[in-house]
């Protein structure tokens, strides 16, 4: 009987673990939210944000939310399983924002003009304020591997360090209008307007594999969200298996 458990358990989080895997969430102007494949580029699901007529500029995960911003400022909080959402906050500043990240427990909200604002997620509240330099105005913001990463419209990319906003090391050049950017998997992940993704690998920063052409448009908004967001996922699989078994 116990081994019957074990073998049990043992099946039930490999078939809960097989439908987990990371993936990338791309988030066009109007709201519409599409869950991607990061291996094949397919479309998993199709959500909307609720964020009336004001177009989106930017989207994060962190703390188990999904996180996004309208170019007028407007934050949103979205539960992830339901995409409902949850709260709202007004950022500082004039906007437009065009970039969003995650990390450190804070998030990072960037303007087109490189104003970059440390966040207080569960207020809203501006916590600390910095100026990026460009040439150009920028277009996207990420966070990951410990760093903030912002991109000008022209595919310059810039690695920032968090605590005090100045760039790290030398500009990359990517593909030029990008709409939305993120970091996983040791690759920047970058999607322009038109719904071409592409992934940098993070040493070189040279293009990674083949692109992906994602349907509609336009994009102004991209994360990447590991695998442990299924943990919890494989654990009801499995108690739900065992209970079959039994």
């Amino acid at each position: 009987m116990k081994t019957m458990w074990v073998t049990s358990v043992v099946v039930g989080m490999l078939m809960a673990r097989s439908a987990c895997a990371d993936s990338v969430w791309a988030l066009e102007a109007n709201g519409i939210l599409r869950e991607i494949n990061p291996a094949t580029g397919g479309q998993i699901a199709q959500h909307t944000l609720d964020g009336g007529a004001v177009a989106y500029g930017g989207l994060a995960y962190g703390e188990g939310y999904l996180w996004a911003a309208h170019t007028n400022g407007v934050l949103q909080k979205f539960d992830i399983a339901t995409t409902a959402q949850s709260t709202s906050h007004t950022l500082p500043g004039g906007g437009p924002y065009v970039g969003l990240g995650f990390g450190d427990g804070y998030l990072w909200a960037l303007e087109h003009n490189g104003i970059l604002r440390k966040i207080n997620p569960a207020t809203g509240g501006q916590v600390s304020e910095h100026t990026l330099g460009g040439s150009t105005l920028f277009s996207g913001l990420a966070f990951g591997a410990s760093y903030l990463w912002a991109v000008e419209s022209n595919g310059i990319l810039r690695q920032v360090n968090p605590t005090n906003g100045a760039q790290v090391g030398s500009e990359h050049t990517l593909m030029s209008g990008i709409g939305g950017l993120a970091e996983g998997e040791q690759l920047i992940w970058a999607i322009d307007g038109d719904g071409i993704l592409r992934r940098y690998n993070i040493t070189n920063f040279t293009e990674y594999g083949a692109s992906f052409d994602l349907p509609g448009g336009p994009y102004t908004g991209l994360e990447y969200i590991p695998e442990p967001l299924c943990s919890a996922a494989a654990v009801w699989g499995a108690l739900l298996w065992r209970r079959r078994a039994r």
